[in-house]
Order: C-alpha cells, then sequence, then structure tokens
C-alpha cells in the first residue's frame, strides 16, 4: 500500500471511532429514549466583603487560592452598569476566615 493510502485509512478510522463515540446515548434506556437525570441542588452562601453590591457587578471568578493562610481569588469588577460592551477591570480579593468575609484589595 502506499503511504497515503495508510494514512487515509488510519484518519477514516480515527473519524469513525469519534463519530460513534460522540454520538453514544449515555442515560439512554434500551428503547434508545434518554431517561430523566438526578435533580442538581444548590444554595447560595452570603459572603462578607464581595457579595451583591449596588455599585459593583463582580463576575467571571478565578479558582480560590491559598497561600499560607490567605486566601484569594481574582474576578472581573465593573460599575454596574455603565454601557453595554466589556469595560471591566481586574480585581482580587484575600480572605483569612476560611472565605467567609473578604477584602477587596
Amino acid at each position: 500500500m502506499k503511504k497515503d493510502s495508510v494514512i487515509s485509512i488510519v484518519l477514516l478510522l480515527a473519524l469513525s471511532s469519534l463519530f460513534y463515540a460522540c454520538g453514544s446515548k449515555k442515560g439512554s434506556n434500551k428503547s434508545g429514549e434518554i431517561s430523566k437525570m438526578d435533580t442538581i441542588n444548590f444554595t447560595y452562601s452570603k459572603i462578607e466583603g464581595i457579595g451583591l453590591d449596588s455599585v459593583y457587578n463582580r463576575r467571571d471568578p478565578s479558582d480560590i487560592i491559598k497561600v499560607g493562610d490567605t486566601y484569594y481569588i481574582w474576578y472581573t469588577r465593573m460599575i454596574s452598569p455603565q454601557r453595554s460592551g466589556y469595560w471591566g477591570n481586574i480585581a482580587y480579593a484575600t480572605s483569612t476566615d476560611e472565605c467567609h468575609t473578604w477584602q477587596e484589595q
């Protein structure tokens, strides 16, 4: 076989596997119908320092990082609402009481 033919066959097999995997119906029953998923429940916890605010809108938080005894979080902060478009600044806050209260820096 020529090298181009072998590459074409390998590519075809790889794409076929990908389409088969993406088309599988996880959570389906024998008739092919998708079964009802479990409901996910969650709650919001009120935090002090960077929670709801009448002036600032905070979004896009990073993961919380702990260095020593201090926790850090970065996020986008905007004066809310000012205008359409992306006009936020990167801000961060710290906590020393296991994330119950935060001090915006």
